[in-house]
């Protein structure tokens, strides 16, 4: 009996006992103290970073987009569909676009076709702010904005169409068209 009374006080202390620190939250403070008491070459090391940083001839900036305002309205139903600028970039051509008063739109990429005037077509690489016609889903806000990105327009373009064309997806849809749309003004 006395082994077990002992047992059982030696187990009220150890509850009492706050509990012990995990190794590695001491071994970490001991760590944080040592570098805390070192001699900091801290400058040193950045004075020749920069030096560094000032040798290396840094590459130039990617080119922004170059865009340019256009404003052509084109009527679609009640409302109207108005082409608001190109930009070119690097490696495409964004055409910037905006719904005023359309209840209902969407793009069908397979459909919508760019040419300059020389008859080139460039192909649609994406578009952004309103659905797919192949989703049978049509954006809901009257005045949204929206992007159609094509291959990048050489710089001798002058004049360009912008046109939707029907298929089996879009039958009976209305469709958007912007013909003989000058660039001329363009600094592109």
């Amino acid at each position: 009996m006395k082994g077990l009374r002992t047992l059982l006080f030696f187990d009220r202390i150890d509850a009492r006992r706050k509990p012990r620190r995990p190794v590695w939250q001491s071994a970490a403070k001991a760590l944080l103290l040592l570098a805390a008491s070192l001699p900091s070459t801290m400058p040193v090391a950045r004075l020749q970073q920069n030096e560094l940083l000032a040798s290396v001839q840094r590459p130039p900036a990617p080119q922004s987009a170059r865009c340019c305002p256009l404003g052509i309205a084109y009527q679609s139903g009640p409302g109207r569909v108005v082409l608001d600028r190109v930009c070119r970039k690097p490696s495409r051509t964004e055409f910037h676009l905006r719904l005023v008063n359309l209840d209902a739109a969407c793009t069908h990429p397979p459909g919508t076709i760019l040419r300059d005037q020389t008859g080139h077509r460039y192909l649609m690489r994406s578009f952004r702010g309103l659905p797919s016609c192949q989703s049978a889903q049509f954006v809901s806000r009257p005045n949204a904005r929206f992007v159609w990105s094509f291959e990048a327009l050489p710089s001798g373009a002058r004049t360009i169409t912008l046109e939707e064309v029907e298929d089996e997806t879009t039958r009976g849809l209305t469709f958007w068209v912007w013909r003989d749309v000058d660039l001329s003004h363009c600094s592109f």
